[in-house]
């Protein structure tokens, strides 16, 4: 598309949009590539009508234009999740058209009364005109998190700060938070505080509370291997001559010395009687 000028972004996304790179670059796509004035888009199933401020995109075409050719099928799903959450902000609006297409229309938070998307009929029936959404002006989901790192362990790359929004809506803010806080009570990063999320994902770990059972379980599993550890040695049963070998040797000792005195004192006597005679 060979267009000049500028691409408006509103304010309020430096507040649920600006934090989160992935989110931010799916906007910036939006922004750049919705029309300016009504047209018409060919497809490969027929055309598509567009009206101003509108774009026709497919979850491949989005992951495309987003992370580039050679994108895995993975980050196809998780940049068309940004785009529904951008929905759910109120900036954008999502009507499927065809099998692989949605007709995105970029909101205009600025204008009092949004144009209504006009919707293909599905029916001969006139619908009703749908009232525009607001932007929230709620933070994105995590960056409490992301703060609570930066805080208190250091500076996140884009890819990490990206993984960590992406557990905290997946997972929760608070669990991150509290993986983030043991990572920094054991000077450790970010990829010590995700194996410790991945671990309570296999424990189907869903609050705090589950966290507190699994850490119990786990200072009785070390009190019983310790317990374990220093168990006495069994002691032999000794027998009775042993215990009393000493005492044993001792007599036999006195009774070897009396005999040789008892012996030499009656050599002395018989010698006396000798020179008597």
């Amino acid at each position: 598309m060979d267009v000049k000028g500028f691409a408006k972004l509103h304010m309020s996304a430096r507040e649920t949009v600006w934090h989160d790179p992935l989110l931010m670059r799916v906007y910036t796509y939006c922004l750049f590539e919705k029309t300016y004035k009504k047209t018409t888009a060919r497809l490969t199933q027929g055309t598509v009508e567009l009206h101003e401020d509108q774009l026709i995109t497919g979850r491949n075409k989005l992951a495309e234009a987003v992370a580039g050719e050679g994108y895995a099928k993975s980050e196809a799903l998780v940049i068309w999740r940004k785009l529904e959450k951008l929905e759910k902000l109120g900036f954008v609006k999502l009507q499927k058209v065809k099998r692989s297409y949605t007709v995105v229309t970029v909101m205009d938070p600025d204008r009092e009364s949004n144009k209504e998307v006009e919707r293909l009929p599905e029916k001969k029936e006139a619908k009703a005109p749908e009232q525009p959404q607001k932007p929230t002006e709620d933070k994105a989901e995590g960056m409490d998190a992301v703060m609570l790192y930066q805080q208190n362990i250091g500076i996140l790359s884009p890819l990490a700060t990206q993984e960590i929004i992406m557990w905290a809506e997946d997972f929760s803010e608070e669990i991150v938070c509290e993986a983030i806080k043991r990572a920094a009570k054991d000077n450790k990063t970010w990829s010590y505080a995700e194996g410790i999320l991945k671990r309570w994902a296999n424990a189907n770990v869903k609050s705090l509370e589950d966290i507190k059972g699994l850490d119990l379980q786990h200072e009785r599993s070390k009190q019983t291997k310790r317990s374990f550890n220093q168990k006495p040695a069994r002691k032999e049963q000794l027998p009775e001559w042993f215990e009393n070998r000493h005492q044993q040797n001792y007599q036999e000792e006195a009774g070897e010395d009396f005999e040789a005195k008892k012996l030499a004192y009656l050599e002395r006597r018989k010698r006396k009687k000798q020179e008597g005679m």
